[in-house]
């Protein structure tokens, strides 16, 4: 099997929450490894919604369906590449007949269960994320740092580290068809459906290349019910008007609000004035502003 770049296979580990048995079985090779992203990650946002998102009693992060978030192209890139993949793996002999023809009779279901999604980034300070809040020729917004390292215990939300590189692809789709097809314990047919099971969620962390620069990292939130727990509390799944279009969301309140790290203001933003609100607002809401840092983004540009 092709080798799998170091520290993929532990951010594979992660989707225990998400993923069938099968597709967890295709790292019990790796059991020390587990994926935790340490530090912060940054949610870029605009003056209208960073008031929704810092509240009073905590946190509130709103999970989109995946399959109405802005990449026209979502879910469509495990599909092609693991199709071909299977085609290969047959054609040099590395499975046999019976299991392509058992998995080519499976399609993928594009909707197992209901997955929301809520995007942040590596970057706290990106050019090509700012111009995302660009009005009027000048740039608005905010990146705002948040530290999920506890939500590792919370059991139908992941952290997931999306996927560009096409060759770090087609190695993981190779691996996780190798192993579901050596599992002898189980029949081909078997092996097929708990293999397809597994394969749309893992189609949630690849992404084309010419989006590597948003360097995502993904809250992935497996919706059952509307639950309240010591961390957060989930609402009801809800509707928002985009572009006429009624997209369904959860809204999820976090709790513990020092979960909150950070904050970077957009370039073009009067400093004085943008810190004064920053930090007035932070203090009419009960945050810690000892324990927030707030800064302008580095980013040399005027206008």
């Amino acid at each position: 099997m092709s080798k799998i770049p170091p520290g993929m296979e532990a951010m594979l580990s992660s989707l225990s929450t998400v993923l069938s048995v099968v597709m967890k079985d295709v790292y019990k090779e790796y059991p020390d490894l587990q994926y935790k992203y340490s530090g912060e990650m940054y949610h870029y946002t605009s003056a209208d919604i960073l008031p929704l998102i810092l509240l009073e009693n905590g946190i509130k992060i709103r999970f989109t369906d995946y399959r109405f978030l802005n990449d026209t192209s979502e879910g469509e890139e495990f599909p092609s590449i693991f199709q071909s993949q299977l085609e290969r793996l047959y054609n040099s002999g590395k499975i046999n007949e019976e299991f392509y023809n058992e998995a080519c009779k499976l399609s993928i279901d594009k909707n197992p269960s209901r997955l929301f999604v809520a995007c942040f980034s590596e970057n706290r300070d990106s050019l090509p994320m700012w111009n995302y809040y660009l009005k009027n020729g000048k740039y608005e917004g905010y990146s705002l740092g948040f530290d999920f390292s506890n939500i590792n215990q919370m059991n139908n939300i992941s952290v997931l580290k999306v996927i560009y590189d096409d060759k770090n692809k087609e190695n993981i789709i190779e691996n996780m068809i190798m192993k579901a097809a050596e599992n002898k314990e189980l029949s081909v047919s078997q092996q097929c459906k708990e293999l397809i099971d597994s394969a749309f969620q893992l189609s949630l962390l690849m992404k084309k290349q010419c989006f590597s620069h948003e360097k995502e990292i993904r809250l992935v939130l497996n919706y059952s019910t509307n639950e309240d727990n010591s961390i957060y509390k989930s609402e009801k799944i809800n509707y928002c008007n985009k572009n006429g279009i009624l997209q369904p969301h959860c809204d999820v309140t976090f709790k513990d609000k020092t979960i909150f790290k950070s904050c970077c203001y957009a370039p073009t933003m009067q400093q004085q004035l943008t810190e004064l609100g920053l930090n007035t607002y932070f203090r009419l809401h009960d945050y810690d502003t000892s324990s927030i840092s707030i800064s302008q983004s580095e980013i040399p540009v005027r206008y």
